[in-house]
């Protein structure tokens, strides 16, 4: 006795399907799975299988997707049996595919140091912007998680590499950052992103580390946070001349 369990429509790289033995319930039964046609063989050494194992078997065999962005169109799953002889005829099953948004990455993480009433500096240009599904982004929020009102300020320049990212808020220590029709690549944001800088305006400002936290959206779903620390520097003295 042997069984063929086909995916009419495969997907390479995508689809598996997979039959684990039970001996008290599939008797002697094993299985072998082609990843490249996706057909799964399941025989019987010396065919001592019952029909009731052999039922309990193809009951048993289950259907997984590997791909982080699959292909969503419908799979038809055929069983055929053998009893050595003549083929029977086959029986369908149908799975409906549903995709599931992963969140965007970010890696990357600096240490910098600002002087206080000096030029903006760039908190982070190791950023690294990631996305296994979505080549797009949505928004992002740059965060001084311990700001001081009067002293601190993020900015961001628009530059060749950024595409239509643009400032749409930049209040408290939150810069919001968004792309006109979500249509911004990952290469953008992770461009947009190593653009965003720290200044500090304050004569006497407050030595505190500043945390700087970086997150993106793709429009469904936020990313973790890379947090950046800023050493802030009191500004530097203009020399003092006396004597007449």
């Amino acid at each position: 006795y042997a069984a063929v369990v086909t995916i009419s429509n495969f997907v390479v790289g995508q689809d598996v399907l997979n039959f684990t033995s039970n001996a008290s319930t599939t008797g002697n039964i094993i299985s072998q799975f082609d990843p490249s046609d996706g057909t799964l063989i399941l025989v019987s050494p010396g065919y001592q299988a019952s029909l009731a194992q052999w039922e309990s078997a193809l009951r048993s065999v289950t259907y997984a997707n590997s791909s982080d962005n699959p292909s969503t169109t419908q799979r038809s799953v055929r069983f055929m049996v053998n009893d050595g002889v003549a083929n029977s005829g086959t029986v369908t099953s149908t799975i409906d595919i549903t995709a599931v948004n992963d969140a965007p990455v970010l890696t990357g993480s600096t240490v910098i140091s600002q002087t206080a009433t000096s030029a903006p500096t760039v908190i982070n240009s190791a950023i690294v912007v990631s996305d296994v599904d979505n080549t797009k982004l949505a928004s992002a929020a740059v965060t001084i998680t311990n700001f001081f009102a009067g002293q601190d300020v993020l900015a961001f320049a628009a530059n060749s590499g950024t595409g239509n990212i643009a400032v749409s808020s930049n209040s408290s220590g939150v810069l919001t950052l968004t792309s006109s029709g979500s249509t911004a690549t990952l290469a953008q944001w992770q461009a947009a992103l190593q653009a965003v800088t720290y200044s500090n305006i304050s004569l006497t400002p407050t030595l505190t580390q500043r945390s700087v936290s970086f997150q993106v959206n793709d429009g469904a779903a936020s990313s973790n946070t890379v947090t950046s620390t800023i050493n802030v520097l009191p500004p530097n003295a203009s020399p003092v001349l006396t004597g007449d």
